[in-house]
């Protein structure tokens, strides 16, 4: 082969080197952003590319699961698979920030935080993965806080994606402690890069809701982030969804528990998404009984989405 064609092969259209890119596990990726400044400003920085990158690995069944924990001022990383959690250092170089830090959702890898949540609000979409920081600008509840010089809280939160639009969505309900006291729902579009106030439809208003004393982060299946709440005044509890791409809100069926409902601790439920293998997921309930002064967890797993009948349960007898 003459030098001439040997020249010419080493430049391989860039759709080619984008596709052998997409293939590559984290680390050597990673490694590679070294090489170029675009390279660099495609791997750790376009969306385009860490969405298709996380779709080829979801289809290849080769993406690993993390478990993320949050302190006030640093976020860790765990694996699962590890034997100890002692045992694992490699949490995210122990990413330690400055400020209190919260963690308010997370969706295909990427994690939102608010940084200086503990009186500011600096939202921000992060990347344990490729380090990469996206920093987002305020929500009107911020701006709101700011001019009027008083404190705001998150009520519920969530990260999400949407694939009929390409995109990844955020959703806050925030108060704002003015007077009178102000209640804020706001949506964040990724793909627009910014918030847009929304107006509730579908449902009775959440604030007709019972919320727990702290953040709540929804649990994200089928596009939807869901949220345990019961209403004001009423002990029945229920499942409140937020439709990421319908902008809506919903029930979802709340199991029927067996026995004497009396024994179970309204403030100890939760809901989650649980995997079942093979990339499947579902929704589950966990309510906390306390019997004979003993204390036990059940979990209530939704095996059809939105069949009320598709609803098992595991947990002591």
């Amino acid at each position: 082969m003459s030098t001439k064609k040997l020249h010419h092969n080493r430049h391989l259209p860039e759709e080619i080197i984008v596709q052998i890119l997409c293939r590559l596990p984290i680390k050597p990726l990673i490694r590679f952003s070294s090489v170029s400044e675009r390279w660099h400003s495609l791997i750790i920085e376009d969306p385009q590319f860490a969405q298709s990158h996380f779709k080829l690995a979801s289809d290849r069944k080769t993406l690993t699961q993390r478990l993320l924990i949050s302190t006030n001022y640093q976020l860790r990383s765990l694996d699962p698979e590890t034997p100890s959690f002692a045992d694992n250092d490699s949490s995210l170089s122990n990413i330690t920030f400055h400020t209190y830090t919260n963690l308010l959702g997370s969706c295909n890898g990427l994690v939102f935080v608010d940084v200086d949540g503990y009186e500011n609000h600096s939202l921000s979409l992060w990347n344990p993965s490729t380090r990469f920081e996206r920093e987002l600008p305020d929500p009107y509840f911020v701006s709101v806080a700011n001019t009027e010089k008083v404190r705001s809280e998150f009520d519920r939160t969530g990260l999400g994606y949407v694939s009929s639009t390409d995109d990844y969505k955020i959703f806050i309900d925030a108060y704002v402690y003015s007077t009178p006291f102000q209640k804020f729902m706001e949506i964040f579009s990724s793909r627009l890069n910014s918030w847009k106030r929304i107006q509730v439809r579908g449902h009775d208003p959440p604030c007709s809701f019972r919320s727990p004393t702290t953040t709540s982060l929804g649990a994200l299946t089928n596009e939807a982030l869901h949220w345990f709440y019961s209403r004001v005044g009423e002990e029945e509890p229920t499942i409140l969804a937020f439709d990421l791409a319908k902008e809506e809100f919903r029930e979802v069926p709340f199991p029927t528990f067996d026995g004497d409902a009396d024994d179970i601790d309204v403030n100890q439920m939760g809901v989650q998404v649980v995997s079942r293998g093979e990339g499947e997921e579902c929704l589950c309930v966990s309510i906390t009984r306390r019997r004979g002064g003993v204390n036990f967890m059940e979990f209530w797993v939704m095996r059809e989405y939105g069949a009320e009948v598709g609803l098992g349960h595991s947990g002591e007898d």
